[in-house]
């Protein structure tokens, strides 16, 4: 049974609501304990830390703005002006500062009570209106960030030093990080050599504020795209009122291993691309570089723990996450519009249709089992291919050969899906039987 929690006391009640978040996210006195260990190797390297901190924030305008309103006692100080507003300037180092102290008492303190706890809300009221000036309101954006960076910093700072043994490494890290994305696995019932999947749950994750907050900014992108479904009901609707003869068949274009094939730093630039043709961000309070930044830090800290190890994905999109979905719609739209178009005969693998035939239109042929919808092999073909195909060719269901009547000779071009490590030597040496067979007889049946 799902335990009550009092809505109204999480408002009033400053203990009561951080028991409540403590054992959501799990944290307990161990922690803390973990966290004390932490100030010997962080309290020398605090300066540089605050000192990278305020660089990060200095670097967008939308955080940088914050610095421009005069604090209590620095009268002198022209407000809203960026003349002196350097990171060396009197106020600014008044701030560094507090941040150190903040961090110092984080790292210090080993009972968590009533009075630390004061301590801790009054530093969130003062970066809203309830601190007393109404000019102050941090968006949660720009903290959840800052608290990522914050993160990362010290995650590296323990990485790097070696004096600290795995086991203590890990238990700091937990400490630190007790949010990360978990693994599941994913039954995939129609893929014969891959039963299982393993991907990761970036929900209620550090990074899942950011992610979702940028999601609602590049969504907007969708209605921009050829090709794409941006509202799943509407499609069913239209597909099912759809009539289709006896001769023609309905497909879909299904990437291999998609999301980890899409490489991040493409597809970032690409999206922002679409965001200078589309003028999405005209009205936008951020810039491009805001985005970047922002989908740099959702995309490229991808971790993951499992059997008490830590893991990076190196790779790829990561799956499960908010942003996920979208982006590779981006990055197909400009693939289809850049590169497949380019082309006048792409092979296709894992085509789920049986036996052998051709699109009423000509512009798509495949060959399969006879019964088996799985691992047939296909080939897309241009206007000016499907005008010089002769004729098509089964090698075997994993084998196809088409025959062009290209200038100044005859041209034959193989599309082969190989087989996977986990198939059978049987199926192996069949598959190369039949690459031989299409090399030394491949005009034999056109």
């Amino acid at each position: 049974m799902a335990e009550h929690i009092d809505r109204a006391r999480l408002n009033l009640d400053l203990s009561y609501r951080f028991k409540y978040v403590s054992k959501f996210i799990d944290f307990k006195q161990e922690d803390i304990k973990i966290l004390n260990t932490l100030e010997p190797i962080i309290n020398p390297i605090l300066p540089t830390l605050v000192e990278t901190v305020y660089k990060k924030l200095y670097s967008f305008d939308i955080t940088k703005q914050y610095f421009l309103m005069r604090n209590d006692g620095f009268e002198v100080f022209t407000p809203n002006k960026e003349s002196g507003l350097t990171l060396d300037c009197v106020q600014i180092d008044y701030r560094k500062d507090m941040l150190s102290v903040f961090l110092r008492r984080i790292l210090t303190q080993t009972e968590w009570n009533d009075s630390f706890l004061q301590y801790l809300s009054r530093v969130g009221e003062i970066h809203t209106n309830k601190g007393g000036s109404s000019s102050i309101n941090v968006d949660y954006i720009h903290v959840n960030a800052l608290i990522c960076t914050l993160e990362n910093t010290f995650i590296d700072t323990i990485w790097a030093i070696e004096s600290i043994d795995w086991g203590k490494k890990r238990e700091i890290l937990h400490a630190l990080i007790d949010d990360l994305p978990k693994i599941r696995g994913q039954p995939k019932l129609h893929k014969i050599d891959t039963p299982m999947r393993i991907v990761t749950c970036s929900r209620d994750t550090i990074t899942s504020p950011i992610c979702q907050f940028i999601f609602r900014i590049i969504k907007e992108l969708s209605a921009t795209l050829s090709g794409v479904v941006c509202n799943t009901s509407n499609f069913i609707k239209i597909i099912t009122d759809v009539k289709l003869n006896q001769d023609e068949h309905s497909a879909n274009l299904d990437i291999q291993d998609l999301y980890t094939n899409i490489p991040v730093s493409k597809v970032i630039n690409i999206t922002l691309k679409r965001f200078d043709e589309s003028k999405k961000l005209d009205n936008s309070p951020f810039t491009k570089t805001d985005i970047k930044e922002l989908l740099i830090l959702a995309l490229k800290n991808s971790y993951f723990q499992f059997n008490g190890k830590f893991y990076k994905q190196k790779t790829g999109l990561p799956m499960c996450n908010t942003l996920s979905p979208t982006l590779p719609d981006i990055y197909m739209n400009e693939y289809k519009k850049n590169i497949y178009m380019k082309f006048d005969v792409i092979g296709i693998s894992k085509v789920r249709w049986a036996g052998k035939g051709e699109a009423p239109s000509r512009d798509f042929i495949w060959l399969g089992e006879d019964t088996a919808h799985t691992r047939a092999v296909g080939m897309l073909l241009s206007a000016k291919a499907k005008k010089k195909l002769i004729g098509y060719n089964s090698i075997s269901s994993r084998v196809i050969t088409a025959r062009f009547n290209a200038t100044p000779f005859k041209l034959t071009v193989i599309h082969v899906y190989a087989p996977t490590s986990a198939s059978s030597d049987d199926e192996i040496e069949i598959f190369y039987d039949s690459i031989e067979h299409a090399l030394l007889g491949e005009t034999a049946d056109f």
